[in-house]
């Protein structure tokens, strides 16, 4: 899975002159920074965390 991930970044990479790409769950780091990237924090709020972690436990019980 890591690897279709990176070629997939890899790929966006290269185009962001042309495009936007929106990654999820990556943190900014250099690599980033290095490439003039615009950073957007998508904050979905305690309430969603929450049933989204009560939904996976629910899950994991049966």
């Amino acid at each position: 899975m890591h690897r279709a991930r990176f070629a997939a970044l890899s790929a966006a990479y290269r185009h962001l002159d042309k495009t936007d790409a929106y990654v999820i769950g990556a943190k900014a780091g250099t690599k980033y920074q290095r490439m003039d990237a615009r950073t957007v924090v998508v904050d979905s709020g305690r309430h969603i965390v929450m049933e989204g972690v009560e939904a996976y436990g629910k899950q994991g019980c049966q």
